[in-house]
């Protein structure tokens, strides 16, 4: 009995969290998809400079207005449509404004949804995308070649074949 009460207590207290998560999240203030290679957010030389990108890699800049350090610690989950879900944890350089950084390997991607747990009325923000470049090409082998090793190899088969048919004796 006592073990139902908790059970159906527990049950509660979730449902009652579900419905008001939401409510504490500040949900970025841009309207989602953002594709990585939006013209509207690329960052400026400025903005990039200093960041280590390798071809493929996508930086990701969020910042969340009116905050200070006192709104610390804070996550940003961050949706993709490639990379999944990512959360990363909030800091401040100096500006007194929280930021998030996130950095995707997967090539150009788009961001689905983005949150903080920030909860005053300030704005999150996608400040701006760094691009490591293209991720390289991988060469494929041309169908000539592929080809001719296939005929080679069935010619050797074949060939092979015949001659153990040749020198049994019957």
């Amino acid at each position: 009995m006592l073990f139902r009460r908790l059970a159906a207590l527990i049950a509660a207290v979730s449902m009652v969290l579900m419905i008001s998560a939401p409510v504490f999240a500040n949900d970025l203030h841009q309207t989602p998809p953002i594709s990585a290679d939006d013209p509207a957010f690329q960052g400026t030389d400025e903005d990039c400079s200093g960041l280590d990108l390798q071809p493929g890699q996508v930086f990701w800049h969020f910042v969340h207005t009116d905050t200070t350090s006192a709104d610390l610690p804070s996550s940003l989950t961050a949706t993709f449509q490639d990379a999944g879900t990512v959360t990363v944890q909030g800091f401040v350089n100096g500006n007194s404004i929280v930021m998030y950084d996130i950095t995707t390997v997967t090539g150009t991607d788009t961001l689905l949804s983005a949150s903080d747990t920030i909860t005053n009325d300030g704005l999150l923000n996608l400040s701006h995308i760094c691009q490591g470049g293209p991720p390289p090409d991988v060469p494929e082998a041309p169908m000539s070649v592929l080809l001719l090793l296939s005929a080679g190899l069935i010619g050797l088969g074949f060939v092979g074949w015949r001659m153990r048919r040749s020198s049994v004796v019957v």
